[in-house]
């Protein structure tokens, strides 16, 4: 190896993005040539930090000394250097500079900056007087070798896995975000247009452009992230997130209806699964380039999921599982060689799971029942330090059955709908919504739909609603809604129609409720170590102060005190922020046709919800 000048503040980069720059920063405490020295991590004034090709065994305040040709994390490189000061080449190199008269001054423990087969030829006494850099002959072979060999950093790394839920994606989440008019303050003109391009990928409202950010993606921007960071000589473990797309979207893609319905195809519960190893190796390929000499000896794995990505999470943590790591394994190939015992789940953390698989292929028609073919749900007592599992109490559509973890692992029952556990719902929005099923009576020709068999049923039920305590008037519209399908007169027949008769509701209700149970998680997460940062203080996820009595007591209730809601507290929590999210809106298919019809979000028979046990299946794992 040989010696090159020590980089100092001021010395000159040539970065690729930003064109001629500097070096901004330097060890105030170590000087050469009167310039403090510059240390990997320092950085350049177009904000990029020294990052690669420094000297590793020559530390400087614990970091390791930048020299001529040390590389940025724009992928620039140091083009200046110290004039008398070199580094790397021996024992006069190494700590020879204008202000390095002892090593208390440059920073420098005695013999810190020479490689360490000179320093025990010193210990022997067998090392001459140091030479001037410009006059020292070639260092031995054998200590040019020592010298160029980087000191291999060994860390656990810690891994934050994130899957979203079904139609949740960050990404589209933010495109949606930009197109939408009202909150741009473009005029009518200007909205249209940009409605018309926002439509090719947009969609229905109800799409993943139109979604707002879950807990999922919340967590994961809390996650601590060390891919554009240097890691210090003496931590033992960096953490990098990793975000897998929600069941049935991809960024930038329109929708699939096959995955959302159905759970199955490329974005589906599996096809997700299968997206680890991109997702990763995009993610430590960043932080690789910033720490070459780190070397992975241990992996700890922190998982979290809502919805269908909290059954994806739980496939997923049953790869960890096996033997040879499945998945996840393939995965980490690039960094680290597969050993089950050095190999920890540390915490799964699950919003609200819903499996809902439908795979004809496998005799499975209906995604309502227990079985999920080809998806491993069991979670064995002890296969984690700790699962938590917040699951939606007012939940209780047919199509959104919960699968437990209970009784093996921590399983909370708050108040709010699927959604208003994960997250993804807009700051405020309108329901409009048939909340009972559309009763059809047959009725002769002209009968007022007042009279009708139909509407008088109609009316027990709104008498009943209007009992319920999200319930109201000066802020609920509740309504019977009237339509009539008239029917084609038969010979010799009265003619008669089908008087249609169903509860409607219009009301506002907001979105914040999710707020609370980020917060939940967060600190049952943070209790059993899991690097996530403090919840920063903005707009965004600020709680209400109308909310903030109940959150308090909400939070209490997950940390095991018992919960007390009175009547006004429960109007307003239910009245406001809960949303109804069972109901008998109709979705049509694209041919419009009567087969192509669907009730998806309609509730159960019974008005409970389907819960399932956590149990293993036949056949796992697979």
């Amino acid at each position: 190896m040989s010696g090159k000048p020590a980089a100092r503040l001021g010395d000159a980069v040539a970065c690729p993005k930003c064109g001629s720059t500097a070096l901004v920063q330097g060890s105030a405490d170590v000087t050469f040539d009167g310039l403090p020295a510059a240390t990997l991590g320092h950085a350049c004034g177009c904000g990029a930090a020294l990052s690669a090709a420094v000297i590793p065994n020559v530390l400087i305040n614990g970091r390791p000394a930048a020299v001529l040709g040390s590389l940025t994390s724009h992928g620039g490189v140091v083009i200046g250097g110290s004039g008398t000061v070199i580094i790397g080449l021996d024992a006069g190199g190494a700590a020879k500079g204008a202000c390095a008269s002892h090593a208390g001054a440059t920073g420098l423990a005695p013999g810190q900056g020479k490689p360490a087969a000179l320093r025990d030829r010193e210990r022997q006494g067998s090392e001459g007087p140091a030479k001037r850099p410009d006059s020292a002959p070639v260092a031995r072979n054998e200590v040019a070798e020592q010298a160029e060999r980087p000191l291999e950093q060994r860390i656990t790394l810690r891994i934050g896995v994130f899957f979203d839920g079904t139609g949740n994606n960050l990404f589209n989440a933010a495109t949606g975000a930009a197109c939408r008019a009202e909150e741009q303050e473009f005029d009518t003109d200007q909205a249209e247009s940009i409605a018309r391009h926002c439509q090719a990928f947009m969609g229905n409202p109800d799409s993943s452009y139109a979604n707002a950010d879950t807990n999922i993606v919340r967590l994961y921007r809390l996650y601590q992230d060390d891919t554009q960071r240097a890691v210090e000589q003496d931590e033992k473990s960096a953490a990098i997130p990793v975000y897998i797309e929600g069941i049935g979207t991809r960024a930038g893609q329109p929708d699939s209806a096959l995955s959302m319905g159905t759970g199955l195809g490329a974005s589906g519960v599996l096809g997700c699964v299968q997206t680890f190893p991109v997702a990763f190796g995009e993610r430590y390929d960043q932080f690789k380039r910033i720490n070459p000499n780190v070397v992975v000896e241990a992996i700890k794995f922190d998982i979290f999921g809502f919805s269908r990505g909290a059954a994806a999470a739980r496939h997923f943590a049953n790869e960890v599982l096996k033997a040879g790591g499945g998945i996840a394994a393939a995965g980490l190939a690039r960094c680290f060689s597969w050993q089950s015992a050095k190999v920890r789940l540390n915490f799964i953390g699950l919003f609200d799971t819903v499996t809902a698989i439908a795979d004809p292929r496998r005799g499975d028609f209906t995604p309502t029942n227990i079985a999920n073919p080809g998806v491993n749900l069991y979670l064995p007592a002890g296969c984690a330090d700790k699962v938590v599992h917040l699951v939606a109490r007012d939940e209780h559509r047919r199509n959104f059955a919960l699968t437990s973890v209970a009784p093996q692992h921590q399983e909370i029952a708050l108040p709010g709908a699927h959604a208003d556990l994960g997250g993804g719902y807009a700051p405020e929005m309108t329901e409009r919504l048939l909340l009972t099923r559309p009763r059809a009576s047959r009725e002769r020709y002209g009968t007022d739909s007042q009279a009708a068999w139909s509407y008088r049923q109609a009316q027990r039920e709104l008498a009943q609603l209007q009992r319920e305590p999200w319930y109201d008037p000066g802020s609920t519209t509740l309504a019977i809604d009237t339509w009539r399908n008239n029917l084609p007169r038969t010979r010799g027949n009265l003619p008669e129609t089908d008087v249609v008769a169903a509860i409607r509701l219009e009301r506002r209700v907001r979105g914040e409720l999710s707020l609370i149970y980020l917060r939940i998680m967060h600190r049952l997460a943070i209790d059993h170590d899991v690097a996530l940062s403090p919840i920063p203080a903005t707009a965004a996820l600020a709680i209400p102060d109308e909310l903030q009595g109940i959150a308090t007591k909400l939070q209490a209730n997950a940390q095991g005190s018992p919960l007390y809601i009175d009547q006004a507290e429960a109007r307003l929590l239910f009245g406001r922020y809960v949303h109804l999210s069972a109901h008998w809106n109709a979705l049509l298919g694209k041919d419009r046709s009567d087969l192509a019809i669907f009730f998806v979000n309609a509730p159960t028979a019974t008005g409970r919800r389907n819960v399932y046990p956590n149990r293993p299946q036949a056949g796992y794992p697979e």
